[in-house]
């Protein structure tokens, strides 16, 4: 395990251990974080030679959840700003400047519910001086030679300093202050145009979360399934309700092609429907030779990641 991996790890045990405690029933601190690293990463922009990143972020809590961070948001908004920072260097991401979090409260979002809106700034820089443009300084003046000296190479006699005349002070009345007549008033500017507002992504908690509904009798439920992928490496079977394709280890199903992102697609159960989304990935997906971003998967579809093709199997129970 790599040093920036243990070192994210203990930033997801602080925000576990000191935030978790205090937030059981709301939103958690270590939620915001892997959002905002997700939203970092959705958000990049590939340039010829750099892969360019979001640097200002935006935070929109319900007020019920904002008044529960009210003791601890100084320290979670700079805990968040260096997970970032160090989420970035571990990507190869450039920032125009240090990642910066604000967090805002929303009353029409419910309890439980966050938004995340994404930037990319560019910070103002003092201009360089141009070559050639040093200030030129106009040359020293020479000393004054003494009276002394001054008499002594004219040839002229030294008197000696007569006394000093004393002038004695008469006061004089300081002149009245000249009021200026009164200007009218400026015309007010016209407000600016409002520029392009960021776009803010809002997520809900997990659906496990949320109270059981109460189920109509007239319909039955929903045949639990069974999906797997299959490629030339074998069978794997897809347990959860997302499963993330990607080169990176640390996905649920590892794909050992160069051409392949390291967080590459993902597959989702969403009411027992099974729907691939690609995730911004270089190369894109191919699903039966049709590049997509989002699509519902059935039983014999084709699914191309980079230069592997993986067969998407689905079956009732």
């Amino acid at each position: 395990m790599s040093v920036l991996r243990t070192i994210e790890q203990k930033i997801e045990g602080l925000f576990e251990g000191v935030f978790g405690r205090a937030f059981r029933t709301h939103v958690q601190p270590v939620e915001l974080a892997r959002k905002l690293t997700k939203e970092m990463d959705d958000h990049r922009m590939v340039s010829v030679s750099r892969t360019y990143a979001p640097n200002e972020f935006t935070l929109f809590l319900s007020t019920g959840d904002r008044t529960q961070f009210a003791d601890y948001e100084p320290s979670l908004v700079l805990e968040l700003q260096d997970f970032l920072g160090e989420h970035a260097r571990r990507e190869g991401y450039v920032l125009l400047s240090p990642p910066t979090v604000t967090i805002d409260t929303d009353r029409d979002l419910p309890l439980g519910h966050f938004g995340i809106a994404t930037r990319m700034v560019q910070t103002a820089r003092a201009e360089r001086p141009r070559r050639g443009a040093e200030p030129v300084l106009p040359p020293p003046i020479p000393e004054l030679a003494s009276d002394e000296s001054f008499l002594a190479d004219e040839g002229l006699p030294l008197v000696p300093d007569a006394p000093p005349l004393i002038v004695p002070r008469v006061a004089v009345p300081a002149p009245a202050p000249v009021v200026p007549p009164l200007a009218a008033p400026p015309a007010a500017a016209a407000p600016p145009a409002p520029g392009p507002q960021p776009e803010t992504m809002i997520y809900a908690p997990p659906a496990a979360d949320e109270p059981a509904q109460a189920i109509d009798h007239e319909f039955e439920p929903l045949p639990p399934v069974v999906a797997a992928l299959v490629s030339a490496a074998g069978r794997q079977a897809l347990v959860k309700p997302a499963s993330v394709l990607g080169r990176s280890r640390e996905c649920d199903i590892v794909v050992p092609d160069h051409n392949v992102s390291r967080q590459h697609a993902e597959i989702r159960l969403e009411s027992g429907v099974h729907w691939l989304v690609d995730l911004g990935s270089t190369n894109g997906t191919l699903v039966n030779g049709k590049k997509v971003k989002r699509v519902k998967l059935e039983a014999g579809d084709r699914i191309e990641v980079g230069s592997t093709e993986l067969v998407f199997e689905r079956t009732e129970r």
